[in-house]
């Protein structure tokens, strides 16, 4: 018996239609930038830099997604995703990472940070990264950043402590060495050492992937580190230490009262803390207001740029948590300077609708994201 059997492949893409929405004003250049706030700048080429726009002005940016303040490591923490407006504001004061992501969606070496770099595939099958910083690199605090502060948090990150504070510990897991690192409770007199992660130098080091997770289509990206203050991280900065075989943590951080590990305390604040530790970005966050969840957010003149020296030029933004239903009806009334993600067919409508009543007035950026697909087979 001949069984016809037919298949019927279909596939559709949901586009979800998303944009910022940005009130253009007129005024005194003593009251903002020649740009408002450099969001309406006109059109330029990919990799190209403008930094002669005067610095100042105030921009006040409304979002839907109410911030937490959990604005120094949101991905440690987060079991499923990351609250989109902590993200946002620890993008605007977590700088010069290793790696950043273009304007065309592509992962490219951030040459303000970067000096040099080399990528080796080893005859054990793991992967090491090299990299060579430059110097120079300043924290708000005037600080210098150094090889050593990209180490941190792939080594804290990966310790039982970070776990008990309710991180997930696995900062550091595609590394080579990571399962004997986390292993370790700081009950040896000789603390063990994270193999996978090596001080080279003030401003070099390397971080070598484990051939569980080699090869890999964006192995590329296994070099995509930020570095931060130590005492930031660990609470105190001597107990971070590294050299040319590993890294590891003074046997100090693992100190116990009962059976509790001291140090979990500080995990437990500095993730919220916005101002006893430096900022790597080109902001820093002086006033949390946790009961309006509004962030208010101060240019840092010692960030050096971004991946195309590109640095900021509006002086304060202030990060305000908005409702859906009125947040056309705030950019409208001037209580907003500009509108952040805004998805769904009602305000979406609400916001089109006031870009085309007042065009000289709104401006608008939107994008395209694909949605959901569906494959239906059909058999008889």
């Amino acid at each position: 018996m001949n069984k016809k059997i037919k298949s019927i492949v279909s596939l559709t893409m949901g586009c979800v239609f998303a944009f910022a929405m940005v009130a253009c004003k007129s005024g005194d250049s003593s009251e903002k930038p020649d740009s408002p706030g450099g969001v309406t700048q006109p059109d330029k080429p990919l990799g190209s830099v403008n930094n002669d726009y005067k610095v100042g002005g105030r921009v006040v940016l409304g979002s839907s997604t109410e911030a937490s303040g959990d604005f120094r490591f949101p991905a440690a923490y987060s079991a499923f995703s990351v609250n989109a407006a902590d993200q946002d504001i620890t993008s605007l004061t977590q700088g010069y990472s290793t790696m950043s992501v273009n304007r065309a969606g592509s992962y490219v070496w951030d040459t303000t940070a970067v000096k040099s770099h080399t990528e080796t595939a080893n005859a054990d099958n793991t992967y090491t990264v090299e990299i060579e910083i430059n110097s120079g690199l300043k924290m708000s605090n005037g600080a210098e950043v150094k090889a050593i502060n990209y180490l941190a948090y792939p080594l804290v990150y990966s310790t039982p402590v970070a776990k008990a504070a309710g991180a997930s510990g696995l900062a550091g897991k595609t590394f080579v060495g990571f399962d004997e690192f986390y292993a370790y409770t700081g009950t040896e007199e000789t603390p063990v050492k994270f193999t996978g992660l090596k001080l080279l130098g003030d401003y070099k080091f390397s971080v070598t992937i484990s051939s569980e997770y080699y090869p890999y289509y964006f192995a590329y990206t296994y070099g995509a580190i930020s570095p931060y203050d130590l005492a930031l991280v660990a609470g105190n900065a001597e107990y971070v230490k590294a050299d040319a075989t590993g890294a590891w943590l003074d046997n100090a951080f693992y100190a116990k009262t009962d059976d509790t590990y001291n140090s979990v305390a500080h995990f437990e604040t500095a993730r919220f803390d916005v101002s006893t530790y430096p900022y790597t970005g080109a902001y820093t966050v002086s006033n949390w207001d946790s009961a309006a969840k509004e962030a208010t957010l101060t240019l840092n003149p010692n960030f050096a740029g971004n991946f195309e020296g590109q640095k900021p030029h509006i002086q304060t933004i202030v990060y305000k948590h908005i409702v859906s239903e009125t947040q056309v009806a705030q950019l409208e009334a001037g209580q907003l300077d500009i509108l952040e993600g805004v998805t769904g067919g009602a305000e979406t409508n609400q916001a089109l609708a006031a870009i085309e009543k007042s065009p000289a007035k709104f401006k608008e950026n939107h994008y395209d994201r694909a949605g959901y697909g569906k494959i239906q087979f059909d058999c008889d």
